[in-house]
């Protein structure tokens, strides 16, 4: 069985009023997910381009069912550079810059793609605080807290905390 598509996905949750995308952007895969009326709907891992058409798709999906729809994003520009990071080892901070910065490239590089479409990114600096932490590593404690039963990763999780709670972090 295939992935399901946005429209088929918005489609199945028409009486919802109010939809949040969220999105943990990264170079390779982001973690997108999609909340209605407070609840978590699905989870799933795209590479930029698949990502940009499946918003657009569920965007217009929300537009043409009448729903209200947000699109959320991790916004890491607010992180702080990186010069120390709590290592003396000059290859693991090279490393860790350079991720850093290939997740910024995406998110600018998300955030351009999906204006073009005329889809409007609102950027969210990164949750933080323990509950989030361990929401973010722990997949257990994800499901408690957001009654998520599926399957996920650290990168949807991401996505999912910022579709649940980015707004009120503005």
């Amino acid at each position: 069985m295939g992935k399901i598509s946005a429209a088929e996905l918005i489609t199945a949750y028409k009486p919802c009023s109010d939809i949040a995308i969220g999105i943990d952007p990264d170079l390779v895969a982001s973690g997108v997910a999609i909340v209605a009326n407070g609840s978590l709907m699905h989870l799933r891992n795209e590479p930029i381009n698949d990502l940009v058409e499946f918003i657009h798709s569920a965007v217009v999906a929300c537009s043409i069912a009448g729903n209200a729809v947000a699109v959320l994003m991790e916004d890491p520009e607010v992180n702080k550079p990186v010069f120390y990071h709590g290592t003396n080892n000059r290859r693991k901070r090279e490393r860790i810059a350079q991720n850093v910065g290939n997740v910024k490239a995406a998110a600018r590089l998300i955030a351009e793609l999906l204006n073009a479409k005329g889809i409007e990114v609102i950027k969210v600096a990164p949750l933080k605080g323990p509950v989030k932490q361990q929401a973010k590593k722990n997949g257990a404690y994800f499901n408690k807290l957001t009654g998520w039963v599926g399957k996920s990763n650290q990168d949807t999780r991401d996505a999912a905390l910022i579709a649940l709670y980015g707004r009120r972090s503005q």
